[in-house]
């Protein structure tokens, strides 16, 4: 009787042990919602809030509360847990964070973030957005008329409208503005480092606008007149990529 040689059960033993190590990837990813709503302390209260796992879409409207939903998607239950929504709340400032600890998954049990969260945020009209930041996922500001600093590493940036003092940036996106409102510009300054910044103003916006770009042109379709009238100024910079400035 022949006997069977060791070597050939190792594709089969291969295989497991493939299948050992790669079984967190081949699971279903597993999401849930959150909501919450908020109502300031009072008509000075501040709204900090920083997502470093995902994208952040804030809105105003008519409301008195501060309506936050969150999309929280994870590779699977265990990861999922992992994701942390934090609210503090004072007089001064209601402040949202996100964050993720490394889940260890896998056969060797290896730490890795593998979570995000979507942030939608309906904030009152007239509240002060002190900051708003992302570390992976864009920023999108939506009728927020007061802000003070948006800033992303890994994304793009989309604001409408500028507001007086405020400070837009991102390291790798592209940063996209609009403003509607006629008569001085409000003093604001945009950069990123790798992407182009476009910047659509009311053709009756007056005021000084600043450009700078490393590897990159500069297009500023406005008219001539109204380019050093009262107002601004709106510094714009990039180090690689162009920069454009449309009429509306």
């Amino acid at each position: 009787m022949s006997k069977s040689s060791p070597n050939r059960r190792l594709p089969a033993v291969s295989l497991a042990f493939l299948l050992l190590a790669f079984a967190p990837a081949l699971q279903a990813r597993s999401a849930t919602e959150e909501s919450f709503s908020i109502r300031p302390h009072g008509p000075d209260t501040v709204l900090r809030i920083s997502n470093s796992i995902g994208p952040l879409l804030l809105e105003a409207w008519d409301g008195e509360t501060i309506e936050l939903l969150a999309v929280k998607s994870a590779s699977n239950d265990n990861a999922l847990e992992a994701i942390e929504l934090t609210i503090r709340e004072s007089e001064k400032a209601i402040t949202l964070e996100t964050s993720m600890e490394p889940v260890r998954t896998g056969l060797f049990r290896r730490a890795r973030t593998q979570g995000t969260v979507d942030l939608t945020v309906r904030v009152p009209a007239g509240m002060m957005v002190e900051n708003a930041s992302t570390t992976n996922g864009s920023i999108s500001l939506a009728g927020i008329a007061r802000w003070q600093r948006i800033a992303a590493v890994n994304g793009r940036v989309d604001v409408d409208p500028l507001s007086e003092n405020g400070r837009i940036s991102t390291v790798n996106g592209r940063v996209t503005v609009r403003h509607e409102a006629h008569g001085k510009l409000p003093a604001v300054r945009i950069s990123t480092v790798n992407g182009a910044v476009v910047a659509h103003l009311s053709p009756k916006a007056t005021g000084e606008i600043r450009t700078s770009t490393v590897n990159g042109r500069v297009r500023d379709e406005r008219d001539a007149i109204r380019e050093h009238g009262e107002g601004g100024p709106v510094r714009i910079s990039t180090v690689n990529g162009a920069i454009t400035i449309h009429p509306l």
